[in-house]
């Protein structure tokens, strides 16, 4: 009860950790070990410490901070923010940023487009089940010889797929 009364009347000593606070937020920038969730709560747990005083944090201020302090990877995101009529709030900022980054960061986990990493080669038998050459004799589907011909993305060589393949 003593520490509530001593904040709410020592105008200089609230005054100067305000101001304290302010400044931590002005110089926050994400470390490359953080994610973007993990940045935005650091920065929302500065607003609501200044909420009510003369240092308060507007949303004007929180958007602006948000998206200048943000990394290149979200250059694209970040002008389609700015460009948006009417003008997002610093929460419907922070909630695009976080749904492009998970996006990325699925799309990393799964493997892109530019990756090719393809199980089969392009032409052949693509898209019909894994049939590795050989493996149950005569059903080549009307292959002269019966084989399936799959070439391995990650070798070049023919009658394998890429999961099997004996280099890899």
């Amino acid at each position: 009860m003593l520490e509530a009364l001593r904040d709410r009347l020592d105008n200089a000593s609230t005054k100067l950790s305000h101001t304290q606070v302010l400044r931590k937020f002005t110089g926050s920038r994400p470390s490359p070990d953080e994610t973007v969730t993990q940045y935005f709560t650091k920065l929302i747990a500065f607003r609501k410490k200044l909420i009510g005083s003369t240092e308060n944090i507007t949303d004007d201020t929180m958007k602006t901070h948000i998206l200048t302090t943000l990394s290149n990877s979200y250059a694209t995101t970040i002008q389609i923010l700015e460009q948006s009529i009417p003008a997002p709030t610093a929460q419907q900022c922070m909630d695009a940023i976080r749904e492009y980054a998970e996006r990325t960061t699925l799309t990393k986990e799964i493997g892109g487009a530019s990756t090719r990493a393809a199980l089969y080669s392009r032409g052949g038998n693509r898209g019909r089940g894994r049939q590795d050459g050989g493996q149950g004799g005569g059903h080549g589907g009307g292959r002269g010889n019966g084989r399936q011909k799959h070439k391995c993305t990650y070798c070049k060589m023919d009658n394998h797929t890429t999961e099997a393949c004996g280099k890899r």
